[in-house]
């Protein structure tokens, strides 16, 4: 159960967040890279990463990441964090590959869920 503060009025959200899809292309008979921008927020955002229908993680554009170095997920977590001046677009990729011999349409099948939470600390 949830027990929530009463206040006059709802709390102005003056970054809301939007993220967009941008691009989504298929790279070969099992690769699919997808670009996604990504506005409003704070300077603490996370990101959770949940790669769906048979697909898995191969790399990103945050960081160099060795998938079998740092083990396959379920989920991915990111944390994003900055400085003084908030970055007006987030840009960043990511590349899954279907290991099956013959993946599903990636046109007709739902490949990645993604969470996007902010936190304002100020």
């Amino acid at each position: 159960r949830s027990i929530w503060v009463p206040v006059p009025s709802p709390a102005p959200v003056p970054h809301p967040i939007k993220l967009t899809l941008i691009d989504r292309v298929k790279v070969g008979a099992n690769r699919l890279n997808m670009t996604f921008e990504l506005r409003g927020g704070y300077d603490k955002m996370s990101l959770h990463i949940t790669p769906l229908s048979g697909y898995e993680l191969l790399t990103w554009s945050f960081t160099n990441i060795d998938i079998e170095e740092f083990g396959r997920r379920t989920t991915y977590f990111v944390f994003m964090t900055y400085g003084f001046e908030m970055p007006e677009i987030r840009r960043f990729w990511i590349l899954l590959e279907n290991p099956a011999a013959t993946p599903s349409d990636p046109e007709n099948t739902h490949n990645v869920e993604i969470a996007v939470a902010a936190h304002h600390a100020h």
